[in-house]
């Protein structure tokens, strides 16, 4: 009998083991050494001529910088990118808007890319899905298809990306400071050769392994809830299934109000304080900028005149300094970055 009972013992032992280790591999598994977490439900396929709204939970114990969405169809050769916005209502939640895929367009290939505040370049396992050939539109792309898409890339000399969607969309080629995408090898051969000047000072951290549970997700449920029930968010019907509305334009109208700053040069400097627009075209801020390799903290309080023209956003202090850029978000948040690969993170 107490051999039974061993041997009882020693089958539910390994079966717990093997339950707590498909648990650990669903989508949501934190990056190895990191301590950066994404948990993402995948979108299960997509119509065309919809816009695909993307969601992700992000947090990391050092802090994020950015994250953004990397993506391509079926007959890009390199990936382009949306900016991920930080969403205000719960804390490490990120959004994007993918463009409407053109009808020949058989299946998109996505990826979530995070720098965290040591700088060190993260990315997650691509995921692939294939179209539908529906009427019935998901809850993941019911989304507005108001304004154009900003995407950007790279790659200074990317080809086959307009074919892929029908949409209207604004390519952009990012600065050599910000392309955290080559320190990630994104990138083969033909993007790594025309992609250079990756962002100084970054680091590649590695790629989260993203496995699918063997089991079906009821049997990982009654074997861990609660940790299934962490994992999954509470969202429903794959990674746009949110019911909260889209955040507005950012505009010269909706920019008005006061933000929090985050952000810096990557590998050199990080920025913390806040920033008021005023919607006389004024602005006044309090800054912190810390120098990452000594510690040292420098404040800034200024006044001064901005001015936005679609997505490029001019900044001038009151001493003639000037910071420029392309802005890229909504008036919820939004993250403009200068030419020379300085990023500053805007969020309500």
């Amino acid at each position: 009998m107490n051999h039974i009972r061993q041997s009882l013992i020693g089958r539910c032992l390994n079966l717990f083991a093997m339950l707590a280790f498909l648990v650990l591999q669903v989508p949501g598994a934190a990056f190895a050494d990191s301590g950066t977490k994404v948990t993402h439900e995948a979108i299960k396929f997509f119509v065309p001529e919809k816009r695909i709204r993307l969601d992700a939970s992000v947090v990391d114990p050092k802090g994020v910088t950015l994250v953004r969405a990397y993506f391509k169809g079926k007959t890009q050769a390199d990936y382009v990118f949306v900016p991920m916005e930080a969403q205000q209502t719960s804390k490490g939640s990120y959004v994007a808007n993918l463009p409407a895929m053109a009808k020949s367009n058989s299946e998109i290939q996505y990826l979530f890319l995070v720098v965290n505040g040591a700088n060190e370049v993260l990315k997650t396992e691509p995921f692939v899905v294939k179209v539908k050939d529906s009427t019935e539109v998901p809850s993941w792309q019911m989304v507005s298809d108001d304004g154009s898409v900003n995407l950007f890339t790279e790659v200074p000399d990317a080809t086959t990306v307009a074919a892929s969607f029908s949409d209207s969309i604004s390519l952009n080629v990012i600065e050599s400071g910000a392309r955290f995408g080559l320190v990630a090898q994104l990138y083969g051969t033909s993007g790594s050769a025309a992609a250079s000047g990756a962002a100084a000072g970054a680091t590649n951290a590695g790629t989260a392994a993203v496995a699918t549970a063997g089991l079906s997700t009821v049997t990982i449920v009654a074997a861990a809830a609660a940790v299934v029930g962490v994992a999954a968010g509470g969202s429903k019907g794959g990674g746009g299934g949110s019911s909260t509305p889209p955040p507005a334009v950012l505009t010269s109208t909706t920019i008005v109000g006061v933000f929090g700053i985050s952000g810096g040069l990557p590998g050199a400097t990080s920025m913390s304080g806040s920033w008021t627009f005023s919607n006389n075209g004024t602005f006044s801020n309090s800054l912190v900028e810390t120098s990452n390799a000594t510690g040292t903290k420098t404040p800034y309080q200024g006044t001064g005149s901005w001015s936005l023209s679609g997505t490029s956003l001019s900044l001038t202090d009151s001493f003639g300094g000037a910071f420029g850029g392309t802005a890229t978000g909504s008036s919820t948040a939004f993250t403009l970055v200068r030419a020379d690969g300085y990023i500053l993170n805007f969020s309500r």
